[in-house]
């Protein structure tokens, strides 16, 4: 049961990112490796310099992450960046961000061949995670590499040629991003890695077959690319409602649409871990607009003029295709949990060609409403115990506090895909509960719906067909014996109808997109007060 899960919320690029390729050492025929010493400067001939981080040259400017751990080290002569990540540092990030910070350094400029190969040493402690980026003047390569550790330097290559998706005829090199992500195990204070002596060599000549076919290969691409932005678009942005209550999962839709007559191409891309086709780039955006909905806190979310960034991923096709049919549509999606004030919002999707440019945005509005505490029994004050101690000081007690309530389940019930000895009940029921149950009337105003709920982080209710999202608050890590709480939830009475009413509670994917939350629930009951 994962009852102690803590994730990142996953988009198609975080999940690309988050996943690392295996590179070895430079092999036999390539240039040798160096030893601990730095080597001599190559010549013209046999390769160029772009970063040494010797004195006198620009230094690496942070643009990425929360921890800064970089820094230039060792004496004039011999100097190298490290990165150095150590509890102290990462003291104030939260539990499930792994450390993390980059850099970029401009580069000489130096001129690129199809055959050019980036070559750098490295060694590590503790840090496998690094990832390049290589800006060209007319293109940008990445790399996400998992390297061994070393505790001598060691020389890495890397074919610029896997990269390239355009000519490089008169192209020279910009700058250099530098990465390393590093979770700190418990028997260390710290991890290091130390990089240096980037440089361009040339490999194996080219046939003149060979650099007609790749050059013929990348008029092709950029033919493609360029009808993709001709007549790919975002269309249809809509929620699943305009008015939420606070603490609700807002459920946005839209479609990517071929809004041609001709079957378009999508080229392949190598620039993550795994080749995709990929169409564009979607970036997302949100406004508050008016005093309330300002207040809310967008953390460390980018800006630009009053909107907040709110998420951003590359959109591939599905695996095995490559092609939009014409008038194709396809349906993402996506769902805010950032916690919202009461307010009146703006949503923005913003689709953006490969080459970064944008090509159209559309926007949606909706409004929050606000709710009352999210964990509470009927004297406003929260619980926790066993379900068992609970039945005395259930809120479906409500009795005593002058409420007249509606009884809908006095049992308990386990949601999710993994089997718990601990719980109440150890085996899951699967993933949805449903019930229907009858009021005889529906006052105006607010309903309240009471529950009790154990180590619930991911779940939906849905009334009459209306989908809700339950606010979780902070649920305990794994406890022994369970730790129950009692919720109040405050619901628009309009929900609920005279006579048959259907309800359901259903677990949903965490946030690793792997598996079900794994929670319990019992002792359902609603009324109007």
């Amino acid at each position: 049961m994962n009852r102690c899960t803590v994730c990142f919320c996953l988009s198609i690029l975080a999940a690309l990112a988050s996943c690392s390729l295996a590179v070895a050492p430079c092999a036999a025929g390539e240039p040798p490796a160096p030893t601990a010493a730095r080597p001599d400067t190559l010549s013209s001939q046999e390769g160029q310099t772009i970063v040494s981080f010797e004195a006198g040259e620009p230094a690496p400017r942070k643009v990425y992450g929360p921890t800064r751990a970089g820094r230039i080290e060792g004496p004039e002569g011999s100097r190298y960046f490290r990165f150095l990540y150590s509890k102290a540092d990462s003291a104030n990030l939260p539990s499930h961000m792994i450390p993390h910070s980059g850099y970029s350094v401009g580069t000489a400029s130096v001129p690129v061949r199809l055959n050019s190969i980036l070559v750098f040493r490295y060694r590590s402690d503790g840090i496998s995670d690094l990832r390049l980026g290589l800006k060209l003047t007319n293109q940008s390569l990445r790399w996400f590499l998992d390297l061994p550790e070393s505790a001598e330097w060691t020389q890495m290559c890397l074919p610029l040629i896997d990269k390239l998706t355009r000519s490089s005829e008169g192209v020279t090199t910009q700058s250099l991003a530098i990465t390393t992500f590093a979770r700190l195990p418990e028997d260390r204070e710290t991890v290091f890695m130390d990089v240096d002596d980037f440089r361009l060599e040339p490999a194996t000549a080219l046939s003149p077959t060979e650099r007609a076919e790749l050059e013929e290969g990348f008029t092709q691409r950029a033919d493609d690319e360029q009808m993709l932005k001709q007549y790919v678009r975002v269309r249809n942005l809509r929620t699943d409602k305009n008015t939420y209550l606070q603490g609700e999962h807002i459920n946005v839709r839209y479609d990517i649409v071929n809004t041609s007559d001709q079957r378009l191409t999508v080229p392949l891309s190598t620039q993550f871990t795994r080749p995709v086709h990929r169409i564009g780039t979607v970036q997302t955006w949100i406004e508050p607009l008016d005093d309330g909905a300002k207040t809310t806190d967008f953390g460390r979310a980018g800006r630009r003029g009053p909107r907040y960034a709110a998420g951003g991923a590359i959109f591939p096709m599905s695996r095995g295709l490559d092609h939009l049919e014409p008038g194709a549509e396809l349906h993402p999606g996506r769902t805010i949990r950032t916690r919202l004030q009461p307010g009146r919002y703006r949503y923005y999707v913003e689709f953006k060609a490969i080459d970064g440019t944008q090509v159209n945005e559309e926007h949606v509005e909706f409004t929050v409403l606000p709710a009352a505490p999210d964990v509470s029994d009927a004297q406003g004050s929260q619980q926790e115990s066993t379900p068992q101690q609970q039945q005395a000081t259930s809120p479906l007690d409500l009795a005593a506090a002058g409420i007249q309530a509606v009884v809908i389940e006095s049992d308990y019930h386990h949601l999710g895909d993994n089997r718990s000895p601990t719980a109440h009940n150890p085996d899951p029921e699967g993933i949805t509960w449903s019930k229907q149950f009858s009021l005889d009337r529906v006052p105006a105003g607010t309903a309240y719906l009471s529950l009790q709920v154990e180590n619930i982080n991911a779940a939906d209710l849905v009334i009459n067909g209306h989908r809700l999202a339950i606010p979780v608050g902070h649920s305990p890590r794994v406890a022994c014996p369970p730790v129950w709480r009692n919720l109040l939830l405050p619901l628009p009475s309009r929900l609920f109808r005279v006579g048959p009413n259907h309800i359901s509670i259903e677990s949903i994917w965490l946030p690793d997109l792997k598996t079900y939350d794994d929670f319990q629930f019992g002792k359902l009951a609603v009324s109007f007060h």
